[in-house]
């Protein structure tokens, strides 16, 4: 019987996994994290921000973590509170040396990001490089068609 690989993703609300997620100075970062394939009954979620662990952080405050674990996985939320542009960066979460997810935030001082967005999924970070290969695509054609032209 062939034992499943565990499963470790940063999701949005609907499951999907993350690639970036954006938020907006002085709001509260929030992080799920869903672990499958594995027994988490006597093992440890943590939450790294770029090389720090996160779970015991008592300098900045505003860190909470919550963990519910079960004999199939668990789901682990963290939460950071009046976030500043210093908390931009890498954010993981780790059960393990080869099992962990890490995805960027990004912390702005307005409302607006390059896609006007404020988290991207897999399948619109697809999206996303679908319409800027177009752009590159017919940038390209306009070029060799004037340069075409003016021979």
């Amino acid at each position: 019987m062939e034992t499943p690989t565990p499963e470790v993703a940063i999701v949005d609300e609907e499951g999907a996994p993350l690639y970036d997620k954006y938020y907006e100075v002085g709001s509260t970062i929030k992080l799920m994290c869903k672990i499958r394939h594995i027994s988490m009954l006597r093992s440890v979620v943590y939450w790294i921000h770029d090389e720090n662990i996160l779970n015991h952080d008592i300098t900045r405050g505003g860190i909470s973590v919550k963990t519910n674990l079960t004999s199939i996985g668990a789901n682990s939320t963290l939460f950071i509170a009046k976030v500043n542009r210093q908390d931009s960066g890498s954010y993981t979460c780790s059960i393990g040396p080869n099992q962990h997810y890490t995805i960027s935030v990004h912390v702005l001082n307005g409302t607006a990001n390059p896609y006007g967005i404020y988290q991207r999924s897999c399948a619109f970070s697809i999206l996303l490089q679908a319409v800027d290969l177009w752009f590159v695509f017919r940038s390209l054609l306009v070029v060799l068609l004037k340069l075409s032209l003016g021979r």
